[in-house]
């Protein structure tokens, strides 16, 4: 359609009003945005199926509402007063939605179960269902731009659309903040909602008031029909195809920042808040600064500069992504316990690399609408909102459904910015056969794409490990120093750090980034989800625990469902304890196949036929299955974590309670480390609202409790701790014997009452702990890197058998006698006392009097152990005396300290004084652990050797292997005394032994190829 002849155009200028009403409401909007997300997250879930179905009908209903009602509508009537009609509308529709959500959840649920949680089909209705409901405001408020941009500039678009744009998007970031800081952490779901209809109302009523009847232009002045028709217009179609791509690459540059950004802050509700802001003030900025530029026109060539600029800008960001983990892990260390300072420091991060391309993305939106426009401004407006929205849907689903996973995050980015160029080039194409661009903004052009291309080529190749440092965990960016200066080498402070660790699995999944990783020897194996170590094989005692207590408390064969897989050790310990049918609900696949890096392959818990995995929500489970559940373990993550909070609200526990036989067992993991006293007593509170009966098991190594809800009557079976099975669990998690678990046991469930009085409760609608929990891991993290005394001492303690009926089938003084050994070899001397009066109260005075000793020896064996870290660290720092005289410390100290003894006969060893050695091994004593004896074996095979008596060595090395196999020492110089007899035959099948037991370990594989090539 031609543009409309020479009708003048109302001012381009933006009353005051305007400007306030568009921002007021471009706050209400986010508002409604983030309350809607999370209420429809907790019905659907969080998965990014369920996260995208609700951006996708989001985004449906404000592109139908610009195209299908607002261009129309702005032609009718006054602007300024139709505008206020609609804000009164979505003020309306607002408030009435809410609970229309919470209402919809059993149709949804008909759907899960009828059609299949996993069909395309319950995609599709559950997409269609989420549109109905949303459609009706978010039509209304995505006719508003349409009709103020007709109000103002009823002919070319130009300024004052630019202009509104940047407002609305300023008044989104200002929501965004507003809603992060203030009103959901204080206010909850239901009552922002009210805040955001009300800032509706005003902006109505403003614009009602101040803006209607306007001063008329005056009436047009005849025109001369020219003596022959115009030339028709040049076709849209180029264009808005273009401006849709460009949407696309936007929304795919957002996705990729996103989860950039999470790996390296930490994946909160902050971080999250903190980039979005960032990406809609850039937006706003770069819309607000082409107003002017609007005022001389459009044109492609202006469009393909943008275009290009935006490649350029993500081009060399690409050459800052290596560099966040340094930058945060120097801002966490300067930051301190101010997570205010943190905070701040990471929006200046997120806006050094993202403020530009955001900018840029912000400056396309009023250009494109001023090339599209064949009509009037109304309907301008609407169209390219329109088209532009479409790309951004479809941009949202394949970046995070396909590109994502297919390419990463880098990759992403990168094909981010291969679109802009391509567009860039495309309109400059486009604009040169219309004869609008010349050869020199060809050339430039070309060159720019050309500089983008260089760009990419020689940016860093992403590097799993480094990225996925964690370096936002306090207590780890304490762990990446030391490791840092023990490692030497060059490169960063992280680069260092990581550069001994192995990667055996990564994969940048559609919901988390996964790793699996070792250090060098390959003793210990972690599991990372979002670069946060969810599992490890140095914390087996919780994993493994968390499994055997509830399960054991069950009934025998329990219908049992896990929630979390992780690595798979608390599924496996559940059905070593006698654990029935099992479902685990994860919601990451490639968590699923990291787990397999854990076990055996007979022993994968994924394995196992009566394990039935699903890949999901658990709260969308609970909600909408019809199954029952004797048994519920749940172990999420750490509820700081974004989506996360959501498994430890009163309501999932009473979607818990509801899926769980009259006689069921739950247990839940929570952390007692990075937390505050204010926030585990919420959480504590929360549990016992639906679930007052049970017991408290703390795992102190692991600074974790372990809740386990079960009617008074149920036992603890020792006799299902006793089976083969439950015993190869308990070998894992170094627990020595089955009634070991008795040192777990801290106190009934009712102990918690006094301490989770008067805390507030955690609840869907005022998620307290999902703003609060980010800022404990900040300020509680860095002040107490092991864990906050003040929440270690409330977690009660009684010395006294108070379990009632659970632990009827043990012996009385053998309970006791194994409560109190725990805690001294903890060094917990305060409980340990306090379980000898128990052992005493309760009849058992004979293990009571025995255990004093057995205080003071413990107290003892902590201080060495203390002192032989410290000399740990000081020996990997090279400062080789100080180590040596903090090992005959520790002997000083403990001299029963079997490890001490043995470091101190290496270092004697190392320094030449053999018979020292020798003296010093002599005195360690036996009976420690079969590893001690094999390390013992181990050392007097290199002081054998360091005396040339191969044959004694070849004894003891033997020996070692038998002893221990998993020890790569042995292997070693084993190995090396073979090269000293020139029998590479045998050095190499040394190796090979050791890799049979030892599958990957890089020194082992590196001797082993340097042997063949000999």
């Amino acid at each position: 359609m031609p543009k409309p002849a020479s009708s003048p155009s109302r001012s381009s200028s933006l009353p005051l009003w305007a400007a306030a009403c568009f921002f007021v409401s471009g706050a209400a909007g986010l508002l409604y945005e983030i309350v809607w997300s999370k209420q429809l997250a907790y019905v659907l879930g969080s998965s990014l199926h369920a996260v995208a179905t609700v951006a996708a009908a989001f985004l449906c209903g404000l592109a139908i509402g610009a195209r299908v009602l607002g261009g129309p509508l702005s032609r009718r009537g006054d602007g300024a007063r139709l505008y206020a009609l609609l804000e009164f509308g979505v003020a309306v529709l607002g408030v009435a939605l809410l609970p229309l959500l919470r209402g919809v959840e059993p149709v949804f649920g008909h759907f899960y179960r009828t059609l299949g949680a996993d069909s395309a089909l319950f995609a599709v209705v559950r997409f269609l269902l989420t549109f109905v409901v949303l459609l009706p405001p978010t039509v209304l408020m995505g006719a508003t731009l349409p009709v103020l941009v007709e109000h103002f500039e009823k002919d070319l678009v130009g300024p004052a659309l630019a202009r509104l744009y940047a407002v609305n998007t300023f008044g989104a970031v200002a929501g965004s903040a507003l809603a992060g800081f203030v009103f959901m952490p204080t206010l909850g779901l239901a009552r922002t909602t009210y805040v955001a209809a009300a800032f509706n109302l005003a902006a109505g009523a403003l614009a009602w008031f101040a803006g209607g009847a306007p001063a008329r232009s005056a009436p047009p002045a005849a025109v001369p029909v020219p003596a022959a028709p115009a030339a028709p217009a040049p076709s849209v179609a180029p264009v808005a195809v273009l401006f849709a791509l460009s949407g696309f690459a936007a929304l795919a540059f957002q996705i990729a920042w996103v989860r950039l950004f999470s790996l390296v802050f930490g994946s909160s509700v902050y971080s999250f808040a903190g980039v979005l802001g960032v990406y809609l003030f850039g937006l706003a900025l770069g819309s607000a600064a082409v107003s002017f530029a609007l005022r001389r026109g459009a044109s492609l060539a202006l469009f393909a500069r943008l275009q290009w600029a935006l490649a350029l800008s993500a081009a060399a960001g690409l050459h800052y992504f290596g560099q966040l983990p340094d930058r945060m892990l120097e801002l966490s260390v300067r930051s301190g316990t101010s997570w205010a300072a943190l905070f701040t420091g990471q929006i200046v991060l997120v806006g050094t690399l993202l403020l530009v391309p955001c900018a840029l993305l912000g400056a396309l939106f009023p250009v494109a609408t001023r090339l599209l426009q064949r009509g009037h401004g109304g309907d301008a407006a609407g169209f390219a909102y329109a088209v532009n929205t479409a790309g951004t849907l479809a941009g949202s689903l394949t970046a995070g459904f396909l590109l994502v996973p297919a390419l990463g995050v880098q990759g992403t980015h990168v094909a981010a910015l291969a679109l802009s160029a391509a567009i860039a080039l495309a309109a400059l194409a486009l604009g040169r056969s219309r004869r609008e661009i010349g050869t020199p903004e060809l050339a430039v052009g070309f060159g720019a794409t050309v500089i983008a291309g260089f760009l990419v080529w020689g940016a860093p190749a992403w590097n799993p490990t480094l990225m996925s440092a964690g370096v936002f965990r306090p207590v780890r960016a304490d762990e990446l120093q030391v490791a840092s200066r023990a490692n030497g080498g060059e490169g960063s402070v992280v680069q260092r750090a990581v550069s001994e660790e192995r990667l055996l699995f990564y994969r940048e999944g559609a919901n988390a980034t996964v790793l699996v990783g070792s250090d060098a020897s390959s003793r210990k194996r972690w599991l990372k989800v979002g670069g946060k170590v969810d599992a490890s094989t140095t914390d087996m005692e919780t994993q493994v625990l968390l499994g055997l207590i509830p399960a054991a408390t069950a009934d025998s064969g329990a219908r049992t469902l896990v929630i979390g897989l992780g690595s798979g050790f608390t599924a496996s310990a559940a059905l070593a304890a006698g654990a029935g049918r099992m479902d685990v609900v994860e919601l990451e696949r490639g968590v699923a196949e990291a787990s397999e890096f854990f076990h055996e392959s007979a022993l994968n818990p994924l394995r196992d036929p009566r394990v039935t995995l699903t890949i999901g929500d658990a709260r969308t489970l609970l909600e909408h299955t019809h199954e029952r559940y004797g048994l519920i373990i749940s172990e999420p993550s750490n509820p700081w974590l974004a989506g996360v909070n959501n498994l430890f609200t009163v309501d999932f526990y009473r979607r818990v309670r509801a899926r769980l036989e009259p006689d069921g067992v739950f247990c839940q993991w929570m952390q007692l480390y990075e937390i505050s006293p204010e926030t585990i007593r919420s959480m504590m509170a929360s549990f016992l609202e639906v679930f007052p009966e049970g017991d408290v098991y703390t795992v102190w190594r692991a600074v974790d409790v372990v809740l386990v809800a079960a009617p008074g009557g149920r036992k603890l079976s020792l006799d299902r701790l006793r089976s083969p099975e439950a015993r190869r669990m308990l070998d894992a998690a170094n627990i020595a014997q089955p009634e070991d678990v008795a040192g777990y046991w801290s106190a009934p469930l009712s102990a918690l009452v006094p301490i989770a009085r008067g805390a507030a409760l955690n609840r869907d609608d005022l998620p307290l702990v999902e703003y609060r929990a980010p800022r404990d891991l900040v300020a509680v993290g860095r002040a107490a890197l092991n864990g906050s005394p003040e929440v270690a001492r409330l977690v009660p303690f009684e010395g006294r058998m108070s379990a009632g009926a659970r632990f009827a089938e043990w012996d009385r003084a053998s309970w006791h006698a194994r409560r109190a050994q725990h805690l001294v070899a903890l060094g917990d001397t305060v409980r340990a006392r306090a379980a000898i009066a128990g052992a005493r109260a309760d009849g058992a005075a004979a293990v009571a009097s025995e255990l004093d000793g057995e205080v003071v020896a413990g107290l003892r064996r902590r201080q060495a152990d203390a002192v032989l870290e410290q000399a740990a660290q000081l020996l990997a720092l090279g400062r080789k005396d100080e180590g040596r005289r903090s090992i005959e410390r520790a002997v000083e100290i403990d001299p029963t300290h079997a490890r001490a003894w043995l470091m101190l006969a290496d270092r004697l060893r190392v320094g030449g004084d053999l018979t020292g050695a020798e003296r010093a091994l002599a005195r360690a004593p036996h009976g420690q652990g079969i590893d001690l004896e094999a390390d013992a074996e181990v050392m007097r095979g290199m002081i054998a050797i360091a005396r040339k008596d191969t044959a004694t060595a070849f004894t003891h090395l033997l020996a070692a292997q038998e002893m221990g196999p998993k020890n790569p020492t042995a292997y070693l110089f084993t190995s090396r005394l073979y090269v000293v007899r020139d029998d590479l035959v045998g050095a190499r099948r040394s190796i090979e032994r050791g890799l049979e037991v030892l599958p990957g370990d890089p020194v082992l594989l590196q001797i082993l190829e340097a042997l063949k090539q000999q």
